[in-house]
C-alpha cells in the first residue's frame, strides 16, 4: 500500500573490547540457534544469529565471509 513493499528491520550493534579478558569463553551446550526473529536457524554466513546454551547465556553472532 502507498508504495510499501515489506518491512524493515534495523539492527545496530557496538562491540567495544578493552584486551583479551573481556571476551568471555562459554562454556554450556548450545541448545538452539535462532535469527533476530526468534526462528530456529542454521548456522549462517553473513546473518546476525542468536547461540542459546543450556547456562542461561546468549551469544550473538555475526559470521562474517
Amino acid at each position: 500500500v502507498n508504495g510499501c513493499v515489506g518491512e524493515e528491520v534495523t539492527l545496530l550493534v557496538n562491540i567495544i573490547f578493552n584486551s583479551v579478558e573481556d571476551i568471555n569463553f562459554n562454556t554450556g551446550t548450545l541448545t538452539k540457534i535462532t535469527d533476530v526473529l526468534g526462528r530456529e536457524s542454521n548456522e549462517e554466513s553473513n546473518v546476525p544469529l542468536f547461540y542459546i546454551f543450556d547456562d542461561g547465556i546468549v551469544e550473538k553472532r555475526i559470521i562474517m565471509e
